[in-house]
């Protein structure tokens, strides 16, 4: 080469990675997310209907009068959440609900009880308690679905202790139909909730 100049040389080059001796191993997929099991209801069976009617005293009045409030109760909440949460399981189970109002309100009539949810607006109750109560329940669900099934089954379980209550002191054939009827019906909205 002339003077002053340095001879050409070759890029450097990188090493080459070794070669594997297997085969490749491929990349491991990313975990898939279980999804949440979305609670679902079946429909019911038929209830029983047709049984003779007897005499209630006082006392069984005001509870029947209780149970048919406690119902409409979950009606009202039952519509407010699959207004906010269009799942099946709040639609189909508030369908529901208003053939159970319809059953308890029938009986009412019977035995000349005065309804007590008659002429009321949407989630306005005439007993304080069950007020409260319908408010506490639809504020718990107003977080999440999560919480709006969680606030049903709180429901659905008072609804059955109540309801058992209410049938030991019953003699009625007609009214222990009646909350036969709604036991099992709230027995089965518990399950569909999850609970």
């Amino acid at each position: 080469p002339p003077a002053g100049t340095h001879p050409p040389t070759d890029p450097p080059t990188r090493p080459r990675p070794p070669t594997p001796t297997g085969h490749p191993t491929p990349p491991r997929p990313p975990p898939t997310p279980t999804p949440t099991p979305t609670p679902t209801c079946t429909p019911p069976a038929p209830a029983p209907t047709g049984a003779p009617s007897g005499t209630l005293t006082d006392v069984q009045k005001t509870t029947l009068a209780a149970v048919m409030e406690e119902q409409q109760l979950a009606n009202d909440l039952y519509l407010a959440f699959a207004n906010t949460y269009p799942t099946s399981v709040f639609g189909c189970i508030g369908s529901e609900a208003t053939g159970q109002l319809t059953e308890t309100r029938n009986v009412l009539n019977v035995y000349a009880v005065a309804d007590p949810t008659a002429g009321q607006p949407v989630g306005k109750f005439t007993s304080a308690s069950t007020q409260q109560q319908y408010d506490s329940l639809l504020a718990q669900g107003a977080t999440s679905v999560d919480t709006a099934y969680a606030a049903a089954r709180t429901l659905e379980s008072t609804t059955i202790t109540d309801l058992q209550t209410a049938a030991t002191d019953a003699s009625a054939p007609d009214v222990l139909q009646l909350y036969a009827n709604l036991l099992g019906d709230s027995r089965r909205h518990l399950t569909a909730f999850d609970g």
